[in-house]
């Protein structure tokens, strides 16, 4: 699931920024993005990815209602994503937003959840592995015959 929308970049920059981070493929038509839709999508699905690996250690991902710092921390990875030139501007906000998905994974900063910080993460030391494998083939029952 993705944290952020086109939408929420151009809010924060311009369409025309957007346009320049991501021309579109071809000339647009009448109502077409004036920018590749599909490569900001991907970007912005990376960027999404990038900070579920961090949030995953203490919150089930992805997140159903991201709150605004976790859209402005999407939103600041996938310009970075999107950005080829690497500006400073914006490798720093990149920076920023992975420290700050750092410091939410080892609880030293919040989703949002208030002064009792977040009511959806995993209770310290109830984290769950979860395993999706077949049935075991080489048992004890099954090499009955095979053990001394």
């Amino acid at each position: 699931m993705a944290y952020a929308t086109a939408a929420d970049l151009i809010e924060r920059w311009t369409e025309a920024e957007l346009r320049q981070l991501a021309p579109p493929p071809s000339p647009p038509g009448d109502g077409d993005p004036v920018y590749d839709a599909d490569r900001v999508a991907r970007m912005i699905a990376d960027a999404s990815a990038e900070l579920d690996s961090w949030l995953a250690v203490r919150f089930s991902v992805p997140i159903a209602e991201p709150p605004p710092q976790l859209v402005a921390a999407a939103c600041d990875l996938a310009r970075e994503k999107l950005d080829r030139t690497g500006r400073a501007h914006v490798l720093e906000a990149g920076k920023r937003a992975r420290e700050w998905a750092k410091a939410v994974a080892a609880g030293k900063a919040t989703l949002g959840g208030g002064p009792d910080g977040d009511e959806s993460a995993l209770p310290p030391g109830e984290k769950t592995v979860l395993s999706d494998a077949p049935r075991r083939i080489f048992d004890d029952a099954g090499l009955e015959g095979f053990t001394s």
